[in-house]
């Protein structure tokens, strides 16, 4: 091309093509020594690839143009840009940085500068550099949005919502302000305005699938399902292959007793992630409610097979084996879940772990040397069953309850911690039949047992085994 090829007029609609060929010339130009000359043109064309996400040609004419100028501060300003986009953000922390000591007021610059913060995890650094962009300009809605979303993701909802709100103050149609507003409400849960706030979002963009999604979990939790299958078909026909989309879609059906198309929707989501269990563990619940638990224990162990620590899988695909007649594998899952969910209860941080261990460890030898001297002591021994409880030594435990009971063959307590070191050590039935004797001797047990594991309890494996009249 010759270089006397005219320049684009600013209200001129540039094509993708039109803008591959400038980038070309561009690098012409570059290459013949030219770029002084044509800096115009090729400053017009980084704007382009700023606006086109073009980052690495756009990186290209950059670094080219600033050689020639090294003090302009928009070229190195969008340097930054295409760096940050590349995730080079130290760089483009740089970049920024020296954009502004040529240019200080610029408010477009401190708000890129904060989301390299941002990136680099100066998080307060970019809410210091927000305000100094609102300081410059106080209407800016780009730094009002940008606040908003740091506060955001802090959880700090209400803050977030106030400069959110200023946003859409300042521009009505600011979809991204308006779809996180509906997202913070719904954090407060704030359910009807989180939906109105999507929904002037999916009025802004309506062939956005994000925002009917979203408009979808809402109008679940307010108990509009059919509201909300209908949100969920329209992302699904804007996106396809929106996984949690099918998912919900299938959970709603299955609210709806529409257990066919159900199990299509999980089936249509298995297709695309056949990997995630939770679909897999889904498409189980709505065979189960069709009484097809042949089906139901294929996906149960499905699930189990791609997440083994899934407790809530090991309760469904313990009734459906229960349902099945098949009572020693119910139990062994019954176990296996109540395990897990006491284990995943016990964590500790490593080191306050490592302090807890050594604390318990003294206290424990402590107790043992008083159990010597009074060794009928009930309070004695049920610390001692409950430390080693804490230490992880099921067996040690299982005889400090066992003496409990041999000293007060009526303490409901003992036999429900019997009943727990039966369960960690895989002895179901025993475990069973411990925690009906605390329950009957006193019904406050059972109280705290469904209270300490909801999930045990509100599963209908735990009714089969340990209902109000069994």
């Amino acid at each position: 091309m010759s270089y006397s090829d005219g320049f684009f007029d600013d209200n001129d609609f540039v094509s993708d093509e039109e803008i591959k060929n400038r980038i070309k010339n561009c690098i012409e130009y570059i290459t013949d020594e030219q770029t002084l000359f044509f800096s115009d043109y090729i400053e017009e064309t980084i704007q382009l690839c700023v606006e086109n996400d073009l980052n690495n040609d756009g990186l290209f004419l950059a670094i080219a143009l600033e050689e020639v100028q090294p003090f302009n501060s928009e070229v190195i300003q969008q340097k930054g840009v295409f760096l940050n986009n590349n995730f080079r953000f130290e760089e483009a922390y740089d970049c920024f940085r020296k954009a502004l000591s040529l240019n200080p007021s610029d408010v477009e610059t401190l708000i890129n500068l904060s989301i390299a913060e941002d990136n680099l995890g100066m998080t307060s650094e970019a809410s210091e550099t927000l305000q100094k962009a609102l300081e410059l300009d106080p209407q800016n809605d780009e730094a009002l949005f940008s606040i908003g979303i740091l506060f955001e993701r802090q959880e700090k909802f209400e803050e977030a919502i106030f400069y959110l709100s200023k946003t859409i103050e300042i521009d009505p149609e600011y979809s991204d302000a308006w779809f996180e507003l509906g997202y913070c409400y719904e954090s407060l849960d704030q359910l009807a305005l989180s939906l109105e706030a999507y929904n002037k979002f999916i009025d802004i963009e309506p062939y956005n699938p994000n925002g009917w999604y979203n408009k979808g979990i809402i109008m679940l939790q307010l108990g509009d399902l059919s509201e909300s299958e209908n949100s969920f078909e329209i992302a699904l026909s804007l996106k396809d292959d929106f996984v949690s989309a099918w998912i919900y879609l299938g959970v709603v059906r299955t609210n709806l007793n529409k257990f066919q198309s159900a199990i299509k929707a999980y089936l249509q989501a298995a297709d695309i992630d056949p990997i995630d269990e939770t679909i897999w563990f889904n498409l189980g619940q709505a065979y189960e409610e069709m009484k097809s638990f042949t089906e139901a224990l294929k996906c149960y162990s499905k699930a189990i097979s791609l997440d083994d620590e899934y407790y809530e899988v090991f309760l469904a695909r313990g009734f459906c084996y229960d349902a099945a007649g098949k009572k020693s594998l119910a139990l062994k899952d019954f176990n296996r879940a109540f395990t897990l969910i006491f284990e995943r209860d016990q964590e500790l941080p490593g080191t306050e772990n490592e302090r807890t261990l050594i604390k318990s460890r003294k206290r424990m030898n402590d107790l043992y040397d008083q159990a010597l001297v009074n060794p009928a002591s009930l309070e004695l021994w049920l610390k001692i069953s409950e430390i080693h409880s804490q230490l992880g030594e099921w067996d040690f435990a299982l005889k400090g309850f066992n003496r409990c009971v041999q000293i007060d063959p009526k303490h409901a307590a003992s036999f429900y911690g019997k009943a727990k070191m039966h369960f960690l050590l895989s002895q179901t039935k025993e475990a069973i039949e411990n925690l009906k004797k605390a329950f009957i001797l006193d019904p406050r047990i059972r109280h705290n047992f469904e209270k300490e594991y909801p999930e045990v309890k509100t599963s209908k494996l735990f009714d089969n085994f340990l209902g109000e009249n069994k």
